[in-house]
């Protein structure tokens, strides 16, 4: 009597070998690629975001303190626009406000953002002092001078 054995062939048997190899590897490339597509997309996005803020520059054109004790600080932008987020007045948070042009905004509180190439008046406190140390914090930085009264 003669057995009868069954399976495959070692030609089949090698190519579903060979295709469930070659599947798990385009799954890994798959994978891989679309890891270094989001790492680079976020990269790029942090790039961006860093010379943005980076081309944000503000000069301070003077500052004092006014007969009434308000500090008053005159701002000029550069050739992008820059958003001020805060104003400190002898390490202390100030309250200001702040005119560009004919508009009027309150900080802390409003989003303010200078235009590009724009003057900026800030008129902050008043203070009890006659002379104080003034920080500007922006989105490119911090600047920091100082107001005497006058």
């Amino acid at each position: 009597m003669h057995r009868i054995h069954r399976g495959i062939s070692e030609y089949v048997s090698a190519v579903i070998l060979a295709m469930i190899v070659l599947s798990a590897g385009a799954l890994l490339f798959i994978y891989a690629s679309s890891s270094y597509d989001r790492y680079y997309r976020d990269l790029e996005r942090e790039i961006l975001r860093s010379e943005r803020e980076l081309a944000q520059s503000i000069a301070v054109s003077f500052s004092y303190i006014d007969s009434s004790g308000y500090v008053v600080i005159a701002m000029t932008s550069s050739f992008f626009p820059v958003k001020i987020l805060s104003i400190y007045i002898d390490n202390g948070l100030a309250s200001c406000s702040i005119t560009i042009g004919s508009n009027t905004y309150t900080l802390p509180g409003d989003q303010l953002v200078i235009p590009p190439r724009s003057i900026a008046i800030a008129r902050c406190g008043p203070i009890a002092k006659d002379r104080a140390s003034v920080k500007i914090v922006f989105e490119g930085g911090i600047i920091e001078v100082m107001a005497q009264k006058v």
